[in-house]
């Protein structure tokens, strides 16, 4: 009885895909095309997709890591830290319910109901981060900003 080889060579394990796997990327840091590069923008945006439904001060830079499976010295070293992530999910939900804002129409009652509307589903959409402004006084009105 033979043995049946398989087709499949060393080389190729670097480039072709096994049974549903992903692809294995070169050796090195990833370059400026890598579509899985790490960013503060993409670290910000999972941890407010966390905060969909975890509140805010339950979201730590270990359990953002964990999501992106990454090291939380990555999320340490795009954040600055816990403080930092925390105040980047908080501007990225303050530019979502501003870009959501309703147009002013001259009638105040109005215009007061459908922004008191818009914060409220804003609110129930991102749970989390209602619970964090019920119970915490940091990050409401005074953000962290960086430069650029």
């Amino acid at each position: 009885m033979t043995k049946k080889r398989s087709s499949l060579t060393a080389s190729d394990a670097k480039t072709k895909p096994v049974d549903g796997l992903a692809e294995r990327r070169s050796a090195g840091r990833p370059g400026n095309g890598d579509a899985h590069a790490l960013s503060r923008e993409l670290i910000v945006e999972a941890a407010l997709d966390l905060a969909r439904h975890t509140p805010l001060h339950e979201i730590s830079v270990v359990r953002v890591a964990s999501e992106l499976t990454v090291t939380p010295g990555l999320i340490r070293y795009y954040t600055g830290g816990r403080d930092g992530l925390t105040s980047g999910v908080m501007n990225a939900f303050s530019r979502e319910l501003v870009s959501r804002w309703p147009k002013l129409s001259g009638q105040w009652r109005a215009d007061l109901e459908a922004v008191c509307r818009t914060v409220y589903a804003a609110y129930v959409e991102y749970a989390g981060i209602a619970a964090y402004n019920v119970t915490h006084n940091k990050f409401r009105m005074v953000q962290i900003v960086r430069e650029g």
